[in-house]
This record gives C-alpha cells, sequence and structure tokens, in this order.
C-alpha cells in the first residue's frame, strides 16, 4: 500500500509504502480429532492467531459451542470416533 499526503498549501509528502502480508495458508487445528467417549464435551481446538484475522471453522460429527470468528474454540463432539474440525 502507498500513501502520499498533501496539505492546503498543495505540498505532498514524499510516498510511503507500507507492506501488507496475507497469508492464505493456515495451520491445522490443535487437539483430539480420534474422540473417547469420556472426552466428548467442552475439547478446545486453536490455531496460532493472527492479527486482524477471522477464523470460520467448520466441524462434522459434533456442535462448536463458542469461538467461531477467533482462533479458539470449544467443541462438543457428538459421539466417539474420528471427525473433522477445519
Amino acid at each position: 500500500m502507498k500513501l502520499t499526503v498533501g496539505n492546503k498549501f498543495n505540498c505532498t509528502s514524499k510516498e510511503v509504502v507500507f507492506p501488507i502480508r496475507i497469508n492464505f495458508e493456515t495451520e491445522a487445528p490443535q487437539g483430539l480429532i480420534n474422540v473417547c467417549a469420556n472426552l466428548r464435551s467442552d475439547k478446545v481446538y486453536e490455531i496460532p492467531p493472527t492479527n486482524g484475522s477471522t477464523y470460520t471453522w467448520g466441524i462434522t460429527g459434533g456442535l462448536i459451542k463458542g469461538g467461531q470468528g477467533k482462533g479458539k474454540v470449544t467443541v462438543d463432539w457428538s459421539e466417539s470416533g474420528e471427525h473433522e474440525l477445519w
């Protein structure tokens, strides 16, 4: 991104360049995916946060209880076995 500033006397500043980094690759969620019967509720999954990012989580075989839009979610799995969280 480039920025040039002008004032009321039509003087302009030198062009300033601000680097912008866009990261299209995200980390894989950290946490249990193969779920035992006694470990189905309130499981926490997270990825390292990136400033200014909004996260959209998806799931099969469970319910996201909290944290949608953030880098950390809490999940209740509906049953034992392997599930997906992305």
